[in-house]
């Protein structure tokens, strides 16, 4: 693969994770504004059924993908340029959150979170400024690793769980 393509899980991440806002995050849009064309409304109404929540797939490929690029593709980011682009993503985030929630745009089975488009770039920033942070070597890093990993991998489990015992005292 050429120095600067991206590798095929990311396109198909990123086609995914647009798939995921268009059925989630700015759902009233659709509805409300292009309710006329059928074949829109149909669309829509299919994806929302097949991508309802947030998932491995919907975001978990993307963001994978995307760290897999950054680790490949080493640079280093000046932490003077990606401070202002990285409040900015921040502000733009909660702004972007904000108006979905105040105009009702979310998919009515929404469970949770919202897909947002800023929420991709704030999620790069986040990773570049991790990646020019200069750590001494210490043997606890590789242990570090090995635990988000665990927790990366158990977290559903605990979702799955979480969400069954709150079902039960809250009924």
């Amino acid at each position: 693969m050429p120095e600067n393509e991206k590798p095929p899980a990311m396109r198909v991440g990123y086609l995914l994770h647009l798939i995921l806002i268009m059925s989630r995050g700015y759902y009233g849009l659709y509805v409300q504004y292009l309710a006329d064309f059928d074949i829109i409304k149909i669309s829509i109404a299919m994806l929302s059924k097949l991508f309802s929540s947030g998932n491995g797939w919907t975001f978990g490929l993307l963001y994978m993908s995307v760290g897999g690029f950054f680790a490949w593709h080493r640079n280093r980011y000046s932490l003077a340029i990606l401070a202002p682009l990285l409040l900015l993503a921040l502000v733009g985030f909660f702004t972007e959150s904000y108006f979905i929630m105040a105009y009702d745009l979310l998919n009515p089975s929404n469970k949770g979170n919202t897909a947002s488009y800023v929420m991709l770039l704030l999620v790069i920033l986040l990773f570049l400024w991790s990646v020019n942070v200069n750590l001494k070597d210490n043997p606890i890093y590789k242990h570090l690793r090995e635990q988000s990993l665990f927790i990366y991998l158990v977290h559903p489990w605990f979702l799955f769980l979480g969400t069954g015992i709150a079902k039960k005292f809250c009924t």
